[in-house]
């Protein structure tokens, strides 16, 4: 399991990962730019869930259609709680 640094964007519509560029390397391969690397419209999620480890708590999305991601995030409450708002699950 590699950790991928960036942010979880949520919309009305969507949930978004932006994985972060890395510095300078964006200036000589595409790989290395911000972009968006997940994807789920909000009528995809089929489950979200919250797991804590040792101090951090991880966002766990489920579509359905692939295996559960993981996402290390410091406002899970406010995420979750969205999402719950969103999906009316």
């Amino acid at each position: 399991m590699t950790v991928i640094e960036g942010s979880l964007k949520l919309t009305e519509k969507r949930l978004v990962f932006v994985k972060n560029a890395v510095p300078f390397g964006s200036l000589f391969f595409k790989s290395m730019r911000s972009h968006i690397l997940h994807e789920y419209p909000i009528a995809s999620i089929a489950n979200f869930s919250r797991e804590t480890l040792y101090k951090s708590e991880r966002l766990i999305i489920d579509n359905a259609v692939e295996r559960p991601k993981k996402y290390l995030t410091s406002k899970v409450e406010v995420l979750e709680a969205e999402l719950k708002r969103l999906t009316g699950k």
